[in-house]
């Protein structure tokens, strides 16, 4: 009798299977903690994959810049979305596994910290904006980030001002906080660059945001 366990084995079977033809061997974290996403206390071993641009699987389709998805043939037995990848490629994380369907990994350009500001309350002479210590939930969590079209204007409004702009993160479903509107996600570039969350969706996927970048 067949049974959607049994296809689903025989599925990842031949996804080991192409993965050991043509793939590549890829250190497996899964986060453990905030503290480093890829942390060694998060390392789960080695998996071999195939990761291509292309969904059929069928043939190597160069990458866009505009798309950070990716698939891969690997057996997913005991992998789950939210996992990393790290090796010949690059870095990824697992998106979505829902069988016979590929595998769909996001591709990482970025590593991120995200932190939520405190509570303002009043500063000297009771003036509003001081005491607002933030609070910092993940560190050094890889995602993709994308430059907008979009532009904002600074909280000031000055006239003749260079409008912030704006651009869409994803992360993976293992950060181990809600993400909310008005929290802060901070790049690690040799210059950082700081981001305020202006909308926050969970989908089936990832964390889909949209981010405006911030002067401080």
């Amino acid at each position: 009798m067949t049974t959607g366990a049994l296809v689903n084995a025989r599925v990842n079977y031949g996804y080991g299977k192409v993965a050991q033809n043509l793939g590549f061997a890829y250190s497996w974290y899964r986060p453990q903690t905030g503290v480093g996403a890829l942390d060694a206390s998060g390392l789960f071993g080695t998996v071999t994959a195939y990761i291509t641009t292309d969904a059929s699987l069928k043939s190597a389709v160069p990458p866009s810049d505009a798309s950070p998805n990716w698939y891969g043939a690997y057996d997913s037995t005991l992998t789950q979305p939210g996992d990393y990848f790290v090796g010949a490629l690059g870095t990824f994380f697992i998106a979505a596994e829902f069988l016979p369907a590929p595998p769909a990994l996001v591709f990482c350009n970025e590593t991120f910290t995200l932190s939520r500001r405190g509570e303002t309350v009043p500063g000297p002479a009771f003036r509003g904006g001081g005491g607002q210590n933030p609070t910092t939930y993940a560190t050094a969590f890889p995602g993709w980030i994308k430059a907008g079209d979009r532009r904002q204007p600074s909280f000031l409004h000055l006239p003749g001002e260079v409008q912030n702009p704006t651009s869409a993160v994803l992360l993976p479903q293992s950060i181990p906080q809600q993400i909310l509107r008005g929290d802060i996600l901070t790049s690690a570039e040799t210059t950082p660059q700081v981001w305020q969350v202006q909308s926050a969706d969970l989908s089936f996927n990832c964390w889909n945001l949209v981010v405006t970048k911030v002067d401080v």
